[in-house]
């Protein structure tokens, strides 16, 4: 399946995002066996057998031909042989360990240390002075969803599914707990953690949001579904809630006024999207406006509006400079510690380019200029945010 989607362009194996456990396995020489591949996972990183398996079926088809592999698969699905092992030993003539060393022989990953902290390439986020991983990053907790707010930091934490807050003191504060998150949104400043989760208690799983005011310890609910990746943009006078609605394939931006007083949210405004056309990673980039990435196809462009929904400014990337963009956020938390009242300047986030692992990009809104890492790092950047400056960027790394 995965081999088939990616033959045109697209599909999982023309994603760098997606081929990055294969490399980040091979570069901390735990990569797995071929039968450690096999069936349903159920430890981290789990899902991953469909990208090692179908990056083997790729390799077997570039190297073999389509006809034989066609024809093992005719042998697997007619039970020819006792065992797959036999039954690839008949049809291609080697064993099937011997091709999947070859196969991971030939997986090209950059030449990075394994260990960037003890490489001293990065500092660990939880106790800077270590020149190792700190007790928070050995204890085999899962980080995610990273994200910066005037305050602060606020983050995931998978396994628990318990979100985090870490103030400037880097004391981590647990904040609450909540089933099936997939994306939560610190605002700028730090007042909301916008949360996006799956509900499942009924026959059809639903994509909601709710609202956690940090100030008064409450939930603000939304009760309308199909909406995801939120984030809140805040005016002089008023508090909004910009986020994904999707019906069908269909897209939209829908966009809220929050009543936190009141515990309220009311529809505004909608923005429709032709078909084939997603827009998402909604950030607040001040004085009502918000930034986001608009895909449509292998397409990319970061686009700047107000919140009435006009659009000021449309970046088109091109391919052969970034691949894909995720985990969009700005430097508005940098105007706002400074309580200049001005807009952000700077656009930051994770991007991949062809081959490498997934690296850090920025784009300047008033240069118009963008800039990518050109180092690749073991871990890859993942959900970036600038620290305390804009020398400085806390990012996840994702390990095997």
């Amino acid at each position: 399946t995965v081999s088939w989607e990616s033959m045109n362009g697209e599909g999982r194996l023309n994603s760098d995002y997606a081929l990055q456990p294969l490399r980040q396995s091979k570069i901390e020489e735990n990569f797995p066996s071929f039968y450690d591949m096999q069936g349903a996972r159920d430890i981290y990183p789990a899902g991953t057998y469909y990208m090692y398996n179908g990056a083997f079926a790729e390799w077997l088809q570039e190297n073999f031909g389509m006809k034989k592999y066609a024809e093992f698969y005719y042998e697997l699905s007619n039970l020819g042989g006792i065992s797959t092992g036999s039954i690839f030993k008949k049809v291609y003539g080697i064993k099937l360990k011997d091709a999947w060393s070859k196969f991971y022989s030939d997986l090209e990953i950059p030449k990075v240390h394994s260990n960037p902290v003890k490489a001293k390439e990065v500092k660990d986020f939880f106790n800077t002075n270590k020149d190792d991983y700190s007790i928070n990053n050995k204890k085999g907790g899962l980080y995610s969803h990273l994200t910066k707010g005037k305050n602060g930091f606020a983050y995931l934490e998978e396994l628990t599914e318990t979100v985090y807050f870490m103030n400037k003191e880097n004391k981590p504060q647990k904040l609450f707990s909540q089933n099936n998150i997939t994306n939560i949104n610190l605002s700028a400043d730090s007042d909301f953690i916008v949360v996006d989760f799956l509900d499942i208690s009924g026959s059809v799983i639903k994509s909601k949001i709710r609202i956690y005011d940090m100030n008064n310890k409450k939930w603000i609910k939304i009760p309308d579904t199909g909406i995801a990746k939120g984030t809140i943009v805040k005016t002089e006078e008023k508090t909004y809630l910009v986020c994904q609605h999707s019906l069908s394939q269909n897209y939209k931006i829908r966009i809220y006024e929050v009543n936190p007083e009141q515990d309220a949210v009311e529809i505004k405004r909608e923005i429709p999207f032709e078909y084939n056309k997603v827009p998402s990673n909604f950030v607040d980039i001040g004085n009502g406006n918000f930034a986001y990435k608009l895909k449509s196809g292998l397409n990319i462009s970061l686009v700047v509006s107000d919140i009435e929904g006009n659009e000021k400014q449309i970046i088109k990337i091109k391919n052969e400079d970034i691949a894909e963009i995720r985990h969009l956020s700005s430097d508005l938390h940098l105007q706002k510690q400074k309580d200049s009242g001005k807009e952000a300047t700077k656009l930051i986030f994770s991007c991949t380019k062809k081959g490498a692992l997934p690296r850090l990009g920025i784009f300047d809104l008033e240069k118009n200029n963008l800039y990518v890492v050109n180092k690749d790092i073991s871990g890859g950047i993942y959900y970036p945010s600038f620290g305390d400056s804009e020398k400085t960027i806390a990012y996840i790394g994702e390990f095997s």
